[in-house]
């Protein structure tokens, strides 16, 4: 008697039991999955199209069987690393300290503080006193540990998901933080390939497509009625009447912060104007300078006599200085700024908005150029930008204004 065998039809759906699954779709996720299998181990993996964005179509099989050749054709091109292969703790060493040389203080300051973030998963300042404790994590700081730490793996395998779940991680971050963050990692990754030959330890960055935040633009200005009362508010009080001296120069010149905090005796000289009176002129050289590039700044006519008085005062060191002699740093500057707005918020004749901060004091005098005439070529050179950043932050202000000259002034 002839035995017979049932066909049984497949259904469709996730297919199981074989080395190369195919693509499944997630009804629960809501987006295309393909099963990996490494070493007996079988994980997930989501499916996204070249511009590194989930495949949310169920009907959609051939972008994801499209997405799947690529991803298979990628982990196919992943290097084998060997023992002893560099790791992304070795290349975060590395790259701070040629950071740390070349790089100012502050960009040095985010890249320590993201990259051993990413390595060890604690804090700097956690990481300081485990260091203090001989290496050993004391009870107290394990329990704040922020994830697991990516440093011991090889960094040619780091991948976006890994550095994806590692900004997850941190529910406190907004997004300037989380694009310092990709920054530091996409710099890193980069100045490793980009070095020569013989000391490139890879030739590619794992990272590349993981997108950075938009930045978010810093345009808050103060109105005059807005700086009248903040600037009145900070002379009523010995412990801000120097401050006071700051808020003016700030708001009259469009100085940066950073800029007013470094100021010292030689880089103010005096000119004469095209009249043969005496004024005084700020130089910082190009490698003083954001963009390095020569600013030279005109002092305004209503502040120049802080400045003489500043000179008289500090012939040496730094020209402007707090209440108790010491030199400004923008951090202390912009407290200063919150406790004066908060007290004149609560006087409750008119309000000072919550995101203002001393670079307030910089957009404001942008505006009152705009509002005066003055091109974009023009305020590019009194602020010191280049033009793509400063068509980029003040182009919707320009908007409000019509029949814009061109050429614009200077202070004197």
């Amino acid at each position: 008697m002839a035995t017979t065998t049932k066909q049984v039809k497949h259904k469709g759906g996730r297919r199981t039991g074989g080395v190369k699954a195919l693509p499944f779709f997630n009804g629960q996720k809501g987006c295309w999955y393909y099963t990996q299998n490494l070493r007996g181990t079988r994980k997930a993996i989501r499916l996204v199209d070249q511009h590194g964005n989930p495949i949310t179509d169920p009907n959609n099989r051939t972008a994801a069987d499209t997405a799947h050749r690529r991803l298979l054709d990628h982990i196919a091109s992943l290097p084998v690393v060997e023992p002893g292969a560099p790791t992304v703790r070795d290349f975060a060493i590395e790259f701070l300290q040629t950071c740390e040389k070349e790089n100012r203080k502050p960009t040095y300051e985010i890249r320590k503080k993201m990259l051993f973030d990413l390595c060890e998963g604690f804090t700097l300042a956690d990481l300081d006193k485990i260091k203090k404790a001989g290496g050993k994590v004391p009870a107290k700081i394990a329990g704040r540990r922020i994830h697991s730490g990516l440093g011991s793996k090889p960094a040619a395998l780091l991948t976006i998901e890994d550095v994806e779940n590692w900004l997850d991680a941190h529910a406190n971050w907004g997004q300037s933080s989380r694009r310092q963050a990709i920054e530091s990692c996409h710099r890193m990754f980069n100045w490793q390939v980009k070095r020569p030959r013989n000391v490139r330890q890879i030739t590619f960055n794992p990272l590349k497509g993981l997108k950075k935040p938009t930045a978010v633009k810093r345009v808050t200005g103060i109105t005059d009625e807005q700086f009248d009362a903040m600037l009145a508010e900070a002379q009523s009080s010995t412990l801000t009447a120097e401050f006071a001296v700051a808020l003016q120069v700030l708001f009259k010149l469009g100085l940066r912060p950073s800029e007013f905090a470094k100021m010292t005796a030689a880089h103010v000289r005096e000119i004469q104007d095209k009249k043969g009176i005496p004024r005084l002129l700020i130089t910082y050289e190009p490698h003083e300078s954001k963009n390095h590039k020569l600013r030279q700044i005109a002092v305004n006519e209503s502040v120049e006599h802080l400045f003489r008085a500043a000179l008289q005062k500090h012939k040496t060191g730094y020209l402007f200085r707090g209440h108790r002699g010491k030199p400004y740093v923008p951090a202390s500057m912009k407290r200063t700024f919150a406790r004066i707005r908060e007290r004149v918020n609560a006087a409750g004749k008119l309000q000072v908005p919550s995101g203002t901060s001393p670079y307030s004091l910089r957009h404001a005098y942008a505006h009152r150029r705009i509002a005066a005439g003055v091109t974009c070529e023009i305020l590019c050179q009194l602020l010191g930008n280049s033009r793509d950043v400063c068509w980029g932050t003040y182009s919707q202000h320009y908007a409000k204004f019509t029949g814009v000259p061109d050429v614009g002034f200077l202070s004197f």
